[in-house]
């Protein structure tokens, strides 16, 4: 097999089929494949498998074992590894890649839109899970470099909700009560702070994570008005926003002391409504499920009141995967769909403490927060 290197955009041919492998090749570099080469087909190129480092047994693998295939016009390209087993299309290896780096590849997605022939996922292609028995990159979980508190000088961009003379953050409050029914005291609790996008200046509410370790806030998180969920904020010298696949933390985990049950739903704001309701102890997930985010091991019961959604559906599996099901408890508000007349699918659309404990039952005693 005679093997060239790619140096310019060239086109191929094989058989009447034909593929741009110069496009290729610019792809796996926007995604930081480098070295490409070609095979004399004109319909593979290969180079170093991007999961090397999370995959691999030789983190510094350097062996052309990721392979790119185009089969003509009518089929698109498709990737495999024959070291991890990897395999998809083009559009899966940066989302899979996107999942474990936590990085956004803008340009490569760019290119998905200007050449959906190219670049489209084949839905017959049968998929491989990432490998669980390699040992978790330096980057998982994300929470690790996040523990540190941040400075006065980031948090005062973001004043409290409560006690601030801004008109807007005024607004903010009035949304949060008046719309998704959280009582101003719950407002103060969590140390919620006002949010301005900075790109296009729509309002909303910074959500703190807290460290239960030092009580002091390490991350922020965003919930702008008419949005259906929070992203993470990184601040930074260029006041830059960026939302991570892979980022997960835990909103209102410092109020749970060890020993105690925890309640855990997946909107922030349906934690603090249930707040608002006398219910403690009410945990929810921002960002991604993670096994991470499930670690309670010193929880004796664990309650878990996920929306009655497909998004809520798939973090019961992760849960229920990654729990110990002998102290874990689901609880699904179809059991309660029709309370006192109304449609249940999350803590957002109840209107008394009463629709929660029928579907609550008498698993978990309801307190004062």
């Amino acid at each position: 097999m005679t093997i060239q290197l790619v140096s310019e955009r060239t086109s191929m041919q094989g058989q009447g089929r034909h593929m741009d492998t110069s496009q290729v090749a610019e792809f796996l570099e926007l995604i930081g494949v480098n070295g490409v080469i070609l095979d004399d087909t004109g319909r593979r190129a290969l180079g170093c498998c991007p999961f090397a480092h999370w995959l691999h047994q030789d983190k510094e693998d350097k062996r052309l074992t990721l392979s790119i295939e185009h089969l003509g016009k009518a089929r698109t390209a498709t990737f495999s590894c024959s070291e991890c087993g990897a395999k998809g299309g083009l559009p899966d290896l940066v989302y899979q890649l996107q999942s474990l780096t936590g990085r956004l590849y803008p340009e490569a997605f760019m290119m998905f839109s200007e050449m959906p022939e190219l670049f489209q996922t084949l839905p017959v292609l049968p998929k491989r899970r990432i490998r669980v028995d390699a040992s978790a990159p330096k980057t998982r979980p994300v929470m690790h470099d996040t523990r540190k508190a941040m400075s006065d000088d980031v948090l005062d961009k973001f004043p409290l909700l409560e006690g601030c003379e801004l008109t807007d953050a005024q607004a903010v409050i009035d949304w949060l009560h008046h719309e998704r029914g959280i009582n101003p005291s719950v407002i103060i609790k969590h140390k919620l702070r006002l949010y301005v996008d900075p790109l296009i200046g729509d309002l909303g509410v910074a959500l703190p994570v807290i460290n239960p370790e030092d009580g002091c806030i390490c991350e922020l998180w965003a919930w702008v008005i008419g949005s259906e969920k929070p992203y993470r904020i990184l601040p930074d010298k260029s006041e830059t926003i960026a939302h991570r696949r892979a980022a997960s933390a835990l909103f209102g985990i410092e109020y749970v002391a060890k020993g105690e049950p925890v309640l855990m739903v997946q909107s922030p704001l349906g934690a603090m409504k249930l707040e608002s309701f006398g219910v403690a102890k009410v945990v929810a997930v921002l960002g991604h499920l993670t096994p991470e985010s499930l670690g309670f091991g010193h929880a004796p019961n664990v309650y878990l009141a996920f929306d009655d959604t497909q998004t809520g559906r798939d973090m019961v599996k992760v849960a229920h995967k990654y729990i110990n099901s002998g102290r874990t408890y689901f609880l699904r508000w179809s059991d309660v769909r029709r309370s006192n007349g109304k449609c249940l699918f999350s803590p957002d659309d109840m209107e008394y403490l009463d629709q929660f404990k029928k579907m609550f039952e008498t698993r978990i005693v309801l307190g004062k927060a």
